[in-house]
């Protein structure tokens, strides 16, 4: 595949674009304020073609990211950095395929990832992240409920009728709306609960705010996106 389909449907123009380049602008203000403007060891779960990189404050001085490739998004970052040996990319669809650097990393980022995830693997993935990261972890995750989901949803139907979601039945999708996501059949986007996603990151995490991307002091539940910040609590 190329990269027709994901950069440009995710990054090219519009509301949309805004809406899903907010997660970089957030990284940046997040790594900005806990971490030092330094080359950082950075690894990130779901890094597509390393986009993440140009958001950083300063270039990473290692940088290994972890995709499964979907929509060859590892192909287009590997030959972007190809004579970059500090850069490197890996495929990884489940968690025995994310062999990290023994050395460990100063930050972790995982970027509208974790919902894709299928839910046996989370915890996992959750468990080494924190084992490799010596800092701080950013996650951010879409808001799938609530008033944010309504109206993404109405923009899909109406503008964008793009999606390859699951359909809502619409029981499902009311449910949806009101939170009752236990209700919903769970696949991707589709029944993902951020709140549920907190309460798991905070079995291996020290959960330093949650808030909405990127506008931190709007309440998540009010945010199309909502991100994460995490300490191990091995530090």
């Amino acid at each position: 595949m190329n990269d027709s389909g994901y950069n440009e449907r995710l990054f090219s123009k519009g509301f949309r674009a805004r809406v899903h380049l907010a997660r970089f602008a957030w990284l940046r203000k997040m790594t900005t304020r806990f971490q030092p403007e330094k080359p950082l060891r950075v690894v990130e779960l779901g890094c597509f073609d390393g986009r993440s990189i140009d958001w950083l404050p300063v270039k990473p001085s290692l940088y290994d990211g972890f995709d499964a490739n979907w929509e060859g998004g590892l192909d287009i970052g590997r030959n972007r950095y190809t004579s970059d040996p500090t850069v490197r990319f890996y495929e990884c669809s489940s968690p025995s395929a994310m062999t990290v650097d023994s050395q460990g990393y100063d930050i972790g980022i995982s970027l509208e990832t974790m919902e894709h995830v299928p839910p046996e693997m989370v915890d996992d993935y959750l468990k080494i992240m924190a084992g490799a990261v010596k800092g701080v972890v950013f996650f951010t995750i879409p808001n799938e409920i609530g008033l944010p989901f309504l109206a993404k949803m109405t923009a899909k139907s109406i503008i964008y009728r793009d999606s390859h979601d699951e359909a809502y039945t619409f029981g499902e999708f009311w449910n949806e709306v009101f939170g009752n996501t236990m209700k919903v059949h769970r696949n991707e986007h589709k029944g993902f609960d951020y709140r549920r996603f907190v309460e798991q990151v905070s079995r291996y995490f020290d959960v330093k705010q949650v808030s909405g991307v990127p506008n931190t002091w709007m309440p998540a539940a009010l945010s199309f996106t909502v991100g994460i910040v995490a300490v191990p609590k091995h530090n």
